[in-house]
């Protein structure tokens, strides 16, 4: 008889953007359930994967939290799992926690980030809080950079003994089928955006929130853009907060040369069509989106904070600047459209890297590796 594994998320999207190619081949050994929001219709996978349907909002909201425990606990009191793992914080709270009620034997939690990294006060204490009963309940931690586990250390949320990271960070790696150098995609979107060949094309890609660091973005572009006609930036991604606008009114002087495109299903067109990606965030545990990068060859631009200087190695793959300096973001900007060679150094020593440490294959194969072990304790 199969070993029962259950892997517990808020959103479907956090199954297809990281956790598929984990769950496709845990599924050849083991009898697989995924647990997430499934009112808008199943996730694309095998029928032998099974499916359940609870909703655990994003946000907090007592009522439809209480809600979301007690399905869990129903749930995993019948299906009696193996091993529970979860995904992103409140999934994270609620996974643990009840599954700790139902005496699952393996209870593994892997940390993305923390929501509470750049809160004060209250609203600080009470996220953080919640980490650490994640963590209390929990038999087994993960995290996606090795920054992100000092930090996790640090702030006493759990202990380094039960917390570590899959090889050398990343919750998924990068396929490097789907992410590689496309000439034709790069010709392609650069129309699309009206970027010349001899321009210089600054890339942000992923959610468009304060916590980004998009506001920062546009505001060291519009300086730049004053004395430099030859750079353009393009920003894709859900616009979360409504900041198209804000960011349209900063770079008013010069928005005939900023893109904006929502959701794309093809984040490897735009990656192959940059010459720059930056993300000047103000929290990230690891930086997918870098490493994404990184293998079309493109050299990236990070805030200097956890996840991101695990993502980056600063001055080789690409540059680190101090998290909400502007200024510095500037320079950094202004120094790779100011020197050709160095930007196609950097992107050279960044698709190396990708390819030597962080191919999904193997990053599946060690996280397989660290759950049959973990069952096997």
């Amino acid at each position: 008889m199969k070993r029962k594994i259950c892997f517990i998320t808020a959103s479907p999207a956090t199954v297809d953007a990281f956790l598929k190619q984990h769950i496709l081949a845990l599924s050849e050994h083991y009898e697989v359930t995924i647990v997430a929001d499934l009112s808008t219709g199943k996730i694309s996978l095998p029928e032998h994967i099974s499916q359940k349907n609870i909703r655990i909002p994003r946000k907090i909201s007592i009522f439809d939290d209480f809600r979301a425990f007690i399905s869990l606990v129903f749930f995993l009191f019948i299906e009696r799992f193996h091993l529970v793992i979860s995904v992103t914080p409140k999934a994270g709270l609620l996974a643990m926690i009840s599954s700790f009620f139902c005496r699952i034997p393996v209870r593994i939690h892997w940390f993305t980030g923390q929501v509470w990294a750049t809160k004060t006060g209250l609203i600080r204490s009470v996220l953080k809080g919640c980490d650490k009963i994640t963590s209390l309940t929990a038999t087994k931690l993960l995290a996606d950079s090795q920054s992100q586990v000092d930090f996790i250390v640090q702030e006493k949320v759990a202990s380094v003994k039960k917390l570590q990271m899959i090889h050398k960070g990343s919750i998924s790696g990068v396929d490097l089928d789907r992410f590689s150098v496309n000439n034709e995609a790069r010709i392609m979107i650069r129309e699309e955006i009206g970027a010349s060949s001899g321009d210089v094309l600054f890339l942000f890609l992923g959610r468009l929130n304060r916590d980004k660091g998009v506001l920062d973005l546009a505001a060291a572009f519009s300086v730049l853009a004053e004395s430099r006609r030859d750079i353009r930036l393009a920003f894709i991604g859900p616009d979360e907060e409504g900041l198209t606008e804000e960011i349209s009114v900063i770079c008013k002087p010069c928005i005939e040369r900023v893109y904006f495109k929502g959701f794309t299903d093809k984040p490897e067109h735009f990656f192959s069509a940059a010459d720059v990606f930056v993300l000047p965030s103000y929290r990230e545990g690891f930086g997918t989106s870098v490493i994404e990068a990184a293998a079309a060859a493109v050299p990236c631009i990070g805030s200097d904070i956890y996840g991101l200087s695990d993502a980056i190695v600063d001055q080789q793959t690409g540059q680190l600047f101090t998290c909400g300096n502007v200024v510095a973001l500037g320079k950094a900007m202004e120094r790779l459209v100011q020197d050709m060679e160095l930007r196609r150094v950097m992107g050279q020593n960044a698709k190396a890297r990708v390819e030597r440490d962080f191919d999904s294959k193997f990053i599946t194969e060690k996280f397989v590796d660290y759950l049959k072990n973990s069952m096997s304790e």
